[in-house]
């Protein structure tokens, strides 16, 4: 007999005396048993073994990243790690039907997303954006989210921040290039490119802003001003056209409660990037 009375392991599962082990090793691959088994603290399940598997994956392909220089080897590490990664596992990616989901939007707002750093260069972060089930629409599973506010000062707050996403996109991901190179594209009809800026995640404000600065110009020069939306096409991301991918930048007003049913509703703008699959 077993414990308190009941069945052994032996009986429970066809009289042989291994058949409860071997049972519970079985239900342990498959993911089944959960984070203990049979009171030992040690035995975790499948699927915790698996994601701390994948962890310490990225976390190594991370720290090959930061310490190579040669183009050729980065670009493959970054392959790996595009591919390995899932998309709710990267800082400021959240589900595309969240911006049109209660619940989504305050996790947005809030900040809930994933542990791992946003590092990717453009071509392989939109890989992973357009990761998991197509959804027939075109628009990718994911979105990028570069921001949210609650502050509305004018009815053009919501285009006016959409520019300035627009220079911080375009300065984020040139930043990611090899010096020598550009991220090109046509914007809403013109076309734009913005040379590679060492200088964008520099320590010092001043520097940043000299970098804004020259992307502003860039702008201005192509005659790119405020607007709800920008979409982006004929993407080139250094040496890598992404012709097969339209980027959509926009800022749109949202609107959140609290959790309790007391609270009351905020308006929030949340930017993002969104990829459409052409």
């Amino acid at each position: 007999m077993g414990h308190h009375g009941g069945k052994s392991d032996a009986a429970h599962y066809g009289g042989r005396a291994s058949a409860g082990a071997a049972k519970r090793d079985k239900e342990t691959r498959r993911g089944r048993v959960p984070v203990t088994s049979k009171g030992d603290p040690t035995r975790k399940s499948f699927a915790d073994a698996k994601k701390e598997k994948r962890n310490r994956e990225l976390d190594s392909l991370e720290a090959r990243i930061r310490s190579t220089t040669d183009a050729g080897q980065l670009e493959a590490l970054y392959g790996e790690y595009a591919g390995k990664v899932n998309p709710p596992m990267l800082n400021n990616v959240a589900k595309y039907s969240d911006l049109e989901n209660r619940e989504g939007i305050r996790g947005i707002h809030k900040g809930d997303s994933g542990s791992k750093k946003n590092f990717l260069p453009l071509r392989h972060l939109a890989r992973v954006l357009c990761s998991g089930p197509y959804d027939g629409s075109g628009n990718s599973s994911y979105a990028y989210v570069m921001g949210t506010s609650t502050y509305d000062p004018a009815n053009d707050f919501a285009a006016e921040k959409n520019l300035r996403m627009l220079e911080q996109f375009l300065g984020t991901f040139a930043g990611r290039l090899s010096p020598g190179k550009c991220l090109s594209a046509t914007i809403n009809g013109r076309k734009v490119s913005v040379p590679f800026y060492d200088k964008w995640n520099a320590t010092y404000a001043e520097e940043r802003e000299e970098c804004v600065q020259s992307i502003r110009k860039i702008l201005q020069g192509a005659e790119i001003s405020m607007s709800n939306d920008y979409a982006l096409r004929n993407v080139v991301d250094g040496d890598h056209k992404l012709a097969k991918k339209e980027f959509h930048i926009a800022t749109a007003a949202k609107v959140v409660y609290g959790e309790k049913p007391s609270d009351k509703a905020v308006p929030v703008f949340i930017s993002y990037v969104a990829v459409k699959r052409l």
